[in-house]
């Protein structure tokens, strides 16, 4: 059989990334004190949601027995589920050891098993099929006179030399004015959002035309304020460098930095690309036990559902990933 030096291997990439609120980093601290009952359990949960490093360290514990009894049967079966998930060449040395000695009662576990946690099962049970990213679907909701955000700039920020953006959604009512303005993300946080708010109240719209008539519609815009030359940078460095700092993390498999990279696509739509996208990475973070992003994808999935119902128009659900930007100057 296989060697402990495959559990230290598929580790790896979970130890050299920081410490997070998820499981995953939660049984990586627990394999480090040595703690393997503590991180077999952390493993399992993580699994049986789909996540590809949460099913190769299952397959590896059951393999080595460590942290659970000794079971080649269901460190195969998992090994398998990880492979058809894109798991590693250990993965694959795992199946092509233990295959040949399958006897027909451990065949009915591993298909057991892959009837409850495969890939085709959980698509069917519990994984969103995810969206292919849509643009602004209705153009009949779009701007008539937009105010000027350097008319609303916080005079704090302004001080500070401090520029960021903020994302919001709104309705835009028959009349052309927009009501109930939300802030889903700012960078900085909090530091905009009232100054979005008033940007967006302030401007006018052309409503949705429907049959002649003016009807309600949903928009969703990024508000960006920029400092002026002499202005200090965003304090902290910048921008542009933190987000690649935190897209790193993120490809560390680092849960925390999955969800708020997420975020960042969602509010940075001209980052985003058909290979990397906000809910790519919201469910990575999900799948590790991420509460905020367990929501986000579940919100999204049952918006989809609505939406394929009827009962609630494309425009209505749609997150706009090439969102108009409204700037200073």
């Amino acid at each position: 059989m296989r060697t402990k030096t495959w559990a230290a291997a598929l580790l790896l990439g979970l130890t050299s990334a920081p410490a997070a609120f998820a499981d995953l980093y939660t049984a990586a601290a627990a394999v480090e004190k040595q703690d393997f009952a503590r991180a077999f359990e952390l493993y399992r949960e993580v699994a049986e949601m789909g996540r590809l490093e949460g099913q190769e360290n299952l397959a590896v514990s059951y393999v080595n027995g460590e942290g659970v009894k000794r079971d080649n049967v269901l460190g195969f079966a998992w090994a398998q589920i990880a492979r058809e998930n894109g798991g590693g060449e250990e993965m694959q040395k795992i199946i092509d050891a233990i295959q040949p000695h399958l006897t027909e009662a451990a065949k009915l576990r591993v298909a057991e098993l892959q009837a409850k946690f495969g890939k085709v099962a959980l698509q069917k049970s519990l994984l969103p099929v995810r969206r292919v990213a849509r643009g602004n679907a209705d153009p009949d909701c779009r701007f008539a006179i937009p105010a000027n955000p350097d008319n609303y700039y916080p005079e704090g920020a302004i001080h500070g030399g401090v520029s960021g953006s903020v994302y919001l959604d709104f309705t835009v009512s028959p009349d052309g004015r927009a009501h109930h303005p939300r802030v889903l993300y700012g960078i900085p946080a909090i530091v905009f959002d009232e100054a979005g708010k008033a940007v967006v109240r302030a401007s006018t719209f052309k409503p949705k035309m429907q049959d002649g008539v003016a009807v309600p519609c949903t928009m969703r815009i990024k508000v960006k304020f920029l400092v002026r030359p002499g202005h200090k940078p965003l304090e902290g460095g910048d921008i542009d460098d933190k987000i690649a700092a935190l897209k790193a993390n993120a490809e560390r498999a680092d849960p925390k930095s999955e969800l708020i990279y997420g975020l960042v696509l969602v509010g940075r739509p001209e980052l985003s690309s058909e290979t990397d996208r906000a809910g790519d990475w919201f469910l990575r973070a999900a799948q590790a036990g991420i509460a905020p992003a367990q929501f986000l994808v579940g919100q999204d999935t049952q918006i989809d559902k609505l939406e394929k119902q009827g009962k609630i128009t494309e425009q209505d659900a749609h997150i706009v990933l090439n969102a108009p930007i409204l700037k200073t100057g």
